[in-house]
């Protein structure tokens, strides 16, 4: 497996390296340290650059042992660098993040709620009139399927709880035989709707608020219903309030029907991702600004759902599987993270005062990336306890 690795073998290769990095994002840095208000240090301490890097060779060998199509990965503890590994991805790439997207739509929700422009409780009905009386219109609905329908709230979606039985995707699939997530527009167009309207148009069969089921399309409704107050896609409503105070140039987001597909479609670079984990790791600030309002960081990190590790695993193993849900955030035993199909995330571990953010293109099965996480660099940070 082909491997660029970012090493610093001297102090003036690293003091060269954060003159053309960390001032990026840190206007405070000078060529030899950073200021107090640098939430990163990008140059990478010796010592514990070292004590590290065990952990990271074997997660490298094991990975490729397990032939795990790694891409990326940065770990950050204490606002410290402690390793930034390359493999099939480049420094100044941007990767897929797949469903990691869905935490950022749910930031457009928490800055929306800020501005008074949405609450927890609005109603997507209420919010999409024209396309929610059409589905009611449809006569083969029952009357419990409608009044679910008119009760869903943006809490109830940003907690996967909508009400519909199975994630939209599925029905898509099924109905209109789309398989692939880039052809939902051109294929819905022929049929003279829109997303929106079709997703209302699928069942609610369960009350909203009361069972987890998720439902990419539900995260592309709240990034609707964000444009929709807003005036702005999602992507255009960050650029001053999350893009900017990150230094985090404008992203890739791909769009259905006009609108940032919410559940998916965003393009990171693995060193953003990290600004955006410890970002989260220092409830919301950035820099010395607070960046995501605090109170509702604190609230989207939290489980609204819960569940017990797998019933076969031990508690040390279990630690590398999602034990509960928030707002379009996993819940971790150890934190919590944003999660993306093939291999995509950013966890943040706050016991431990640390980011993990990692790229991968791994097709069958991402829980083999972040079992080796767990396995193998978890551990290794300092202050880590077995259970």
């Amino acid at each position: 497996m082909k491997r660029i690795s970012i090493l610093f073998i001297s102090l003036a290769f690293a003091a060269t390296l954060v003159s053309a990095s960390a001032q990026e994002s840190c206007p405070e840095c000078t060529e030899n340290c950073c200021s107090e208000k640098c939430s990163i240090v990008w140059t990478k301490g010796t010592e514990a650059c070292e004590e590290f890097a065990a952990a990271v060779q074997a997660y490298r060998d094991e990975a490729a042992r397990e032939k795990l199509p790694i891409s990326s990965l940065i770990v950050i503890q204490n606002g410290q660098v402690l390793a930034e590994e390359y493999f099939a991805q480049q420094p100044d790439d941007a990767h897929v993040m797949w469903s990691v997207s869905k935490t950022f739509t749910s930031f457009a929700v928490g800055f929306a709620i800020e501005e008074g422009l949405l609450g927890l409780d609005s109603k997507l009905c209420e919010l999409f009139p024209d396309e929610c009386e059409k589905a009611l219109k449809n006569k083969r609905l029952t009357q419990a399927q409608k009044d679910n329908l008119q009760k869903g709230t943006i809490k109830d979606y940003l907690t996967m709880s909508c009400g519909q039985e199975k994630d939209a995707i599925e029905t898509l699939a099924k109905k209109y035989h789309i398989m692939d997530v880039n052809k939902i527009e051109s294929t819905i167009k022929r049929k003279g709707k829109s997303l929106t309207e079709i997703f209302f148009e699928i069942p609610f069969d369960n009350e909203p608020g009361k069972i987890n089921c998720y439902n990419s399309v539900a995260s592309y409704v709240l990034s609707a219903a964000v444009q929709k107050v807003s005036g702005q896609t999602v992507n255009d409503y960050l650029e001053s309030r999350l893009w900017e105070p990150l230094g985090i140039e404008k992203p890739r987001w791909d769009q259905v029907f006009g609108t940032s597909c919410g559940g998916w479609g965003l393009y990171l670079k693995t060193r953003d991702m990290a600004k955006v984990g410890q970002m989260m790791l220092d409830q919301g600030r950035f820099n010395g600004r607070q960046v995501v309002p605090a109170n509702y960081l604190e609230q989207a990190s939290s489980p609204y759902f819960s569940w017990d590790r797998p019933s076969w695993s031990s508690p040390e193993e279990g630690r590398a599987y999602f034990q509960g849900y928030g707002y379009q955030i996993w819940k971790l035993a150890d934190g919590f993270s944003a999660s993306g199909m093939c291999g995509q995330y950013i966890m943040v571990l706050p016991e431990l005062n640390a980011v993990i953010a990692c790229t991968a293109d791994i097709p069958d099965d991402a829980q083999k990336e972040q079992n080796l996480i767990f396995k193998h660099l978890v551990p290794a940070l300092k202050g880590y306890r077995a259970l």
